[in-house]
């Protein structure tokens, strides 16, 4: 005990919670997390995921993609929200990465690739409500934005690119007439 004090290891192990111990948890135990997309008739966009499903166990943490692309002659913007099915199962979908709740911008016809990182609870073996459960879903709806601003802007950048781009090639000219050998 002394030793622990010193280098700050202090607890009073005789209060502490071991009663998991004495739960059988089935450790082994896997969920199929079925991916799902939707998009808002108002957003010209294709929306899905790269994956339909993924087997994964509690606490075991996965990467996966969902495809949008613009079909719309101009850049649109616009975010995502998502359910858990069932809705008991929402508590234990934890996302360590996401693009839900950001605006994303898409030019006319680009396409992006938007990850999430998630993992479930180790604490979905213990809820009761779901022992009989295995398959868990994922939907993603995507909305457009109700500001569209951000597709000016876009608009004027890319204005902005293409007059740089002429003049880095105008400076390029320049430079090679002058490196050029005078006949």
């Amino acid at each position: 005990k002394t030793f622990c004090t010193m280098v700050g290891l202090e607890g009073d192990t005789s209060k502490k919670d071991y009663s998991f111990k004495k739960k059988k948890l089935d450790l082994h135990r896997k969920f199929v997390v079925h991916l799902k997309s939707e998009v808002d008739p108002s957003i010209s966009w294709d929306f899905e995921p790269m994956q339909e499903s993924l087997v994964i166990g509690a606490g075991e943490t996965a990467l996966t993609f969902f495809r949008a692309y613009n079909r719309h002659e101009k850049p649109v913007v616009g975010f995502a929200t998502y359910s858990v099915f069932p809705e008991q199962a929402s508590v234990y979908f934890s996302k360590i990465q996401c693009f839900c709740f950001n605006q994303q911008i898409l030019n006319s016809q680009e396409e992006l690739m938007l990850p999430v990182y998630f993992y479930l609870e180790p604490e979905i073996l213990e809820d009761k409500f779901l022992d009989d459960k295995s398959d868990i879903t994922v939907l993603y709806r995507f909305i457009k934005a109700r500001q569209q601003e951000v597709e000016k802007y876009m608009e004027e950048e890319n204005e902005r690119q293409e007059a740089n781009k002429k003049f880095l090639e105008e400076l390029r000219q320049k430079k090679k007439a002058l490196v050029a050998p005078q006949a």
